[in-house]
């Protein structure tokens, strides 16, 4: 501020600054100041806060990790599969298709109910834990983990991992869940192969069908065409035709011959001829032999009936690392713990020093007031 005074033509200034005020920010040097006179009480409240660390740390319950690695399965391991299916005209199973079965059924829910009833609520039950079905199921989401470690390189590269406070039953879980997806899948395959050549059985059978009605409406319309020709033949008297020097002969009774083109009319064949056909024809109870397509199609068929729709040693993935028992539990982890311990400890012995040394100071102040 100035403040100016006039005493005649004298003129007197006067600069005043504002004396610097300790509750407008306290310097470096003060807060160092401040922590060091209260190091003793930081350091009980660091070690306290890592002494607890320290107890949890050793004192948690171990948890253990079992990891199972699955790829995509070899030629070799589909062959049996495609050996069938080609010889049976199904389309075959590329590797791709094989694998998608696997990983379909390795996230599918079913295959997670599977889990948690068969191997995941025994064991809870056996230590003791009960809980609502929705909450347990809520609580193995971080016991079986299904994922891709490297979706971007390797998106066909699939890892299971199991996680509990047993090594031996995390492993024995985590091989068993992969083994029964494996028996899931294969089921799954049977299933499809079944119904492809179920399929094909039926569209060949209809196609047999077709073929024998087909045959039988033919020889039908042969014998009606025979018997039409018959009249014909018994109207005119020919018995039978004498075949001479390419020419047809006809006999007509006694009343003379007469000279036809071979094959002109089915009545030509005579009386004889087209009786003794009509007979055969009407006689006949199976037109097969007369279907020139049949044999290849019952062929088929029987190729159809061969296939096997669970062929052995048949793999819709390739296991890359089954679970091993670990040694060395994923959780805790020790190390950071402790550490975060210490950082924690030593943040919150900080804090609680600079509180207090504001405290003071502000007390110090509205005493420094009052005198």
């Amino acid at each position: 501020m100035i403040y100016c005074n006039h005493i005649g033509a004298n003129v007197t200034t006067i600069k005043k600054t504002p004396p610097h005020s300790s509750n407008d920010e306290l310097d470096l040097l003060d807060v160092a100041q401040d922590l060091w006179q209260q190091k003793y009480l930081i350091a009980v409240i660091t070690v306290a806060v890592m002494l607890i660390a320290v107890g949890y740390a050793f004192l948690a319950t171990p948890v253990y990790q079992s990891t199972v690695s699955v790829i995509p399965p070899r030629a070799a391991d589909i062959a049996p599969v495609n050996l069938g299916r080609e010889r049976a005209e199904i389309d075959e199973l590329d590797i791709k298709e094989a694998y998608s079965i696997f990983t379909r059924n390795l996230n599918s829910q079913t295959s997670r109910r599977w889990f948690f009833e068969e191997r995941y609520r025994p064991y809870l039950e056996q230590l003791g834990i009960t809980g609502t079905r929705d909450n347990l199921m809520e609580r193995m989401g971080g016991v079986l983990r299904v994922n891709l470690p490297d979706a971007r390189n390797n998106p066909d590269n699939y890892v299971v991992r199991v996680h509990l406070s047993d090594p031996e039953l995390a492993a024995k879980f985590a091989n068993d869940f992969v083994a029964e997806v494996s028996k899931r899948s294969i089921r799954d395959l049977e299933l499809d192969t079944r119904a492809q050549v179920a399929n094909k059985l039926r569209a060949f059978e209809e196609h047999i069908h077709a073929l024998r009605m087909t045959a039988k409406a033919e020889r039908l319309d042969r014998v009606a065409r025979l018997e039409e020709a018959l009249k014909v033949a018994e109207a005119i008297g020919l018995q039978s035709p004498e075949v001479t020097g390419g020419r047809t002969q006809i006999s007509v009774g006694s009343s003379g011959s007469a000279q036809v083109s071979d094959g002109s009319m089915l009545f030509l064949n005579g009386i004889k001829a087209i009786g003794a056909e009509l007979a055969l024809l009407k006689a006949r109870e199976n037109d097969d032999p007369f279907i020139s397509e049949l044999r290849d199609i019952q062929q088929k068929i029987a190729m159809l009936n061969l296939v096997d729709p669970i062929p052995e040693f048949v793999q819709l993935f390739t296991l890359d690392s089954a679970a091993e028992v670990s040694e060395n539990p994923v959780k805790p982890q020790k190390a950071n713990i402790v550490m975060i311990g210490i950082t924690v400890g030593g943040g919150l012995a900080g804090l609680v020093a600079l509180f207090r040394a504001a405290i003071r100071r502000r007390k110090h102040e509205v005493q420094t007031g009052e005198r």
